[in-house]
């Protein structure tokens, strides 16, 4: 995709594609895959792809001949989804007084950023993700955490469907 997009989901309309042929050939099959060019999308791909294209594979990966073989349906759509990828801050807070006589010397955390993905319109005014607050309540020494990031984690914080992007911050 373009440069700052990635590829998001991928689906088939149909997701089966009936095979006719003889049984042992047919048992060979595990899987029917298409190519979609994708190259310098910044939005979804939504492409119909004729049988002619269809490459049929086994359980290792090997391709599959089509001889003796043909295919119920003509063709089919296929989409795959184009997520836009952005950096954004991560915001830590706490809550509650440390004990009497102590005071907070200092807040620190990792990672300060994160590299997400989601839908343009969805992320394009995001620009920082507050964490739940840390309670510091009653403490009187170093307080360390792990706090779990996940996509659900983020998409229930933002409000929007984003997900992490593992990649590499830019």
């Amino acid at each position: 995709p373009a440069d700052g997009y990635v590829i998001g989901s991928t689906s088939s309309s149909p997701g089966l594609i009936e095979v006719v042929g003889p049984q042992s050939k047919i048992d060979k099959i595990a899987g029917v895959s298409v190519d979609v060019n994708v190259s310098g999308a910044s939005e979804d791909v939504r492409e119909k792809i004729l049988k002619s294209e269809f490459t049929l594979y086994g359980e290792g990966g090997e391709e599959i001949s089509q001889d003796q073989l043909s295919f119920e349906q003509k063709s089919l759509k296929a989409t795959v989804s184009i997520l836009k990828k952005k950096e954004i801050t991560i915001k830590l807070e706490t809550k509650g007084d440390p004990k009497e006589g102590y005071s907070l010397s200092s807040l620190e955390y990792e990672p300060r950023k994160l590299l997400i993905t989601g839908k343009e319109d969805e992320i394009k005014d995001l620009k920082s993700i507050t964490l739940d607050s840390i309670s510091i309540e009653g403490l009187s020494s170093t307080y360390t955490d792990e706090i779990r990031i996940t996509d659900e984690f983020l998409s229930k914080k933002a409000g929007k469907d984003i997900l992490f992007h593992n990649e590499g911050l830019n």
